[in-house]
């Protein structure tokens, strides 16, 4: 193969994959270009009909190829490069604002599932601030006040006739439907 810079014309190029083939001035047979072999500053890509100075080469097979391509009347840029390989895009703003967005949410997230754990998990000093089962409503039954009422087979806040009986219900008979949310305070929408 020759050493020196040869002379040929582009006579195919696919400019979807980035490749053609050279008619080089001396020989007959044609060689294979890749559009890397291009200088990658240059004003414009190869086409069809395009006189270019090349080297040859072989590919990985041992073919003959052309590489270090340059094309003739095309200028050179040394600012930027118009064949930039880009395998991935460059981050935007719009992509920083995603990410932070997303980081905040799951932030806010733990925070608040944490927060959830551990105050539903602990027992504090005072009880009447963060405990729900110990409220002002808890019974503080007399013994006069166990006589007066007995478990009739009352089961809803319907049939209570006052606060007192829904509590005395509540801790004393079996079956009753008047605590929905667990909190020791019997018939919120009804007598208590």
């Amino acid at each position: 193969m020759a050493t020196g810079i040869v002379t040929g014309k582009i006579i195919k190029w696919n400019y979807d994959k980035g490749f053609g083939f050279i008619k080089p001035n001396k020989n007959s047979k044609d060689l294979f270009i890749h559009i890397s072999s291009f200088d990658m500053n240059a004003s414009r890509g190869p086409k069809v009909g395009d006189t270019v100075y090349y080297y040859l080469s072989q590919d990985k097979s041992g073919r003959p190829c052309a590489a270090s391509a340059r094309i003739a009347g095309v200028e050179i840029k040394t600012q930027k490069p118009l064949f930039k390989p880009t395998k991935h895009r460059p981050k935007t703003a719009r992509h920083s604002f995603k990410s932070f967005a997303l980081i905040l949410c799951l932030l806010i997230f733990c925070v608040s599932f944490a927060y959830d754990k551990y105050f539903r998990g602990h027992s504090f000093q005072n009880p009447s601030i963060f405990s729900v089962k110990e409220t002002p409503f808890a019974p503080t039954f007399q013994e006069s006040s166990r006589s007066t009422f007995s478990c009739e087979g009352k089961t809803g806040c319907h049939q209570m006739d006052s606060c007192e009986e829904a509590l005395f219900y509540l801790h004393n008979c079996p079956g009753t439907k008047i605590d929905g949310d667990n909190d020791g305070r019997p018939c919120e929408r009804g007598p208590c």
